[in-house]
């Protein structure tokens, strides 16, 4: 993980080594706990706001989604964050109905937690002092509330102080962050334009989180448009439309990253499934009871079946295999200590996280060879990507041994060519 990033995550991920060794199920744990927590806190939250019925729909619309089966067992920050999030709204609404310590505990626990797994976890604290400070006016505990927006400053404040100590002051968080709040710096690269930008979210949302999930949510919005010219919203409206505060907050400020990363929507997931859930359950309640199984069946199925082979497909896809591939086999063919040197920039953009951990070397790229190739315990070619020029090519093969299998060519320095 990049060092600016909060330091959450790899201690977690690293404990999860400790425990059970170090393995891909090892570091796919901690995501899938904190998934089981999100569900937990979905269901929990659904009941408190509309009831069993909307709790129930809405932690099957979140389960059978192939956003959640797919990145919800990913070890990325966007798939540990909604979990403490969620905790914190529940903490704020018990706070909101009753204030004391335990439910203000869990909103701070919750508000802390995501902070320290990644930046994102700070955008709950707008929309719920927002709230806080909307529809309880006369409140003598608004303090409490916004003593959360310094506390989040002085978390990035902690987690620069960290990066400095573990970069030695090469940080870069300037430069990362300019980048990353102008997508038309990139624009001709990604072919990023505003319009194009907001349709690729629509249709991530559509693929990701059904159709149903979403012409759901989309009925949730225009409902909730008629009843503010009514003023007949409700507390449960207003947490909801929070949601969509803290989901949407991140494809707003970062566009350049939602608009390479599609897993970026993952945020917006509590609300819509909340927000669908309870426009079913509305529907629901209004058939006659002897209709009302049947209706539940057919959602459900319809819910489960949209994007079953969608699902599948994103289960069985190998997009990192050749990072996987590539770390197995410096692993095999090398010792601890030794450095290997892979002639793809290609892999090192694409695959370099896959193959630090599967390697577990130390691993440089670049398409023109070193100067000194003896530093090296093994020279890789990959196949998939074989961008080394041809002199180069040339050269390693009449000085060093030369081996080969269906995927790479490889040279060991310790051996030259004519033994």
């Amino acid at each position: 993980y990049k060092t600016h990033y909060p330091p959450l995550l790899p201690v977690l991920i690293s404990q999860s080594y400790r425990l059970f060794g170090v393995s891909e199920t090892s570091a796919r744990l901690v995501p899938f706990t904190a998934s089981l927590l999100l569900v937990i806190a979905i269901y929990i939250l659904a009941d408190k706001l509309f009831g069993r019925d909307e709790a129930f729909i809405s932690s099957i619309l979140l389960a059978s989604s192939p956003l959640f089966i797919y990145f919800g067992t990913q070890p990325v920050h966007e798939s540990v964050v909604p979990a403490f999030s969620l905790f914190a709204v529940l903490g704020y609404i018990y706070f909101f109905e009753r204030p004391s310590v335990v439910p203000y505990f869990l909103l701070v626990s919750g508000v802390v937690l995501g902070g320290l797994t990644n930046w994102t976890g700070f955008y709950i604290v707008p929309p719920l002092v927002l709230h806080y400070f909307l529809f309880k006016k006369r409140s003598i505990h608004h303090y409490l509330m916004g003593i959360l927006i310094p506390l989040c400053i002085g978390i990035f404040i902690l987690h620069i102080l960290h990066m400095q100590w573990l970069t030695g002051g090469k940080i870069g968080l300037g430069g990362i962050f300019l980048k990353r709040l102008n997508p038309y710096l990139s624009a001709e690269l990604t072919g990023y334009s505003l319009p194009r930008y907001i349709w690729q979210e629509i249709t991530y949302l559509r693929i990701y989180l059904t159709n149903i999930a979403g012409i759901g949510a989309g009925v949730w919005l225009t409902r909730l448009f008629f009843k503010r010219l009514t003023h007949q919203v409700s507390m449960a409206d207003t947490i909801l439309f929070a949601l969509l505060i803290y989901g949407s907050l991140h494809l707003v400020i970062f566009q350049d990253l939602a608009f390479i990363h599609d897993y970026m929507i993952y945020y917006l997931m509590p609300f819509v499934v909340l927000a669908a859930a309870f426009i079913f359950t509305s529907i629901l309640h209004k058939l006659p009871k002897r209709f009302r199984l049947i209706f539940i069946l057919v959602l459900v199925g319809l819910m489960t079946s949209e994007r079953a082979s969608f699902t599948k497909a994103l289960i069985i896809s190998d997009m990192n295999t050749k990072g996987v591939e590539i770390g197995e086999f410096i692993s095999r063919h090398t010792n601890t200590g030794d450095t290997v040197f892979i002639t793809s920039n290609s892999y090192k953009e694409f695959y370099e996280v896959f193959i630090n951990f599967y390697a577990a070397r130390h691993v440089e790229y670049g398409e023109t060879l070193p100067q000194i190739l003896v530093n090296y315990r093994l020279i890789v070619r990959p196949k998939a990507h074989d961008a080394l020029p041809i002199q180069a090519k040339t050269y390693l093969s009449t000085h060093f041994a030369k081996y080969e299998n269906s995927k790479f060519i490889w040279y060991d320095t310790a051996k030259i060519a004519y033994e």
